[in-house]
Order: C-alpha cells, then structure tokens, then sequence
C-alpha cells in the first residue's frame, strides 16, 4: 500500500502584504510614524534655534520617550487583555491631543510644527477604527 505524500505548501514572503486591510493598515501607520520622526526633528530644531539652550533640547527629547518607557508594559497588557483596535484608537486619540498640545503651547509661528503629526495622525485612525484590520 503507498501512501500519498502531500506536497508542502510554498512559503510566501510578506504574505501579509498580499491582504488589502493589512496593506492599508500598513501604509497609514508608516506614514503617522513618518511624519511623527518629521514632527520631533523639526520641533527640537526649532526649540534650538529659538532658545539656544541643549538641555531644553534634550528636556524635549526625554519628554517623548519617558511615557514610552512608563506605558509600553501597560499598554501592552491591555492590549492583552482587551480589543487591541480600541486600544490603538485610545493612543491615538492621546497622540492626536499631545501633537496639538504642542502646536498650541507654542503659539501661531509654531504652528507649522505640531501640525503636521496631527494632521497625519488621522491617516493612521480609520485602518484600525472600522475594524477593518481584525489583528492589529
């Protein structure tokens, strides 16, 4: 009696690039994530060039990543223990509030600064909002 072997199946690369909701959830969370790196550059340039002053510059730069440092194990349980896509929404409504803040605290000619992260934090909102991306 001969057995049939079944065939193995061919490994695709970057299969989940091939599921249009990954795609588009993808493509928006580099552009937030792009234009956050734009926003943090251009914020502690123009912190420099107003005050002339490296600690306020590195005071900015330990203000972004210290609720990185105190969250991420605390988001990273509720993301656990709850719906991950209303977590993500719940950060991004916090990073939408903070890239105002910041535009606002710094008054109309800084405007230009803080803007633009949060315009671009809305890009990234629907991927994940429609529940369109089932394992974010």
């Amino acid at each position: 009696m001969v057995l049939a072997t079944a065939e193995p199946q061919k490994k695709l690369a970057f299969a989940a690039l091939h599921h249009k909701d990954f795609r588009s959830y993808f493509w928006t969370t580099a552009l937030a994530m792009m234009a956050d790196s734009i926003e943090h550059v251009i914020s502690y340039w123009l912190l420099y060039q107003k005050f002339h002053s490296p600690v306020l510059a590195g005071f900015a730069v330990l203000s972004h990543w210290t609720p990185f440092l105190l969250f991420a194990v605390y988001f990273g349980a509720m993301a656990d223990r709850y719906d991950c896509r209303k977590v993500i929404q719940v950060a991004q409504i916090m990073y939408m509030s903070v890239s105002a803040a910041w535009a606002f605290l710094f008054g109309p000619t800084r405007l230009s600064f803080g803007m633009p992260a949060f315009c671009w934090s809305f890009t990234a909102w629907p991927a994940c909002s429609g529940g369109r991306a089932a394992n974010c």
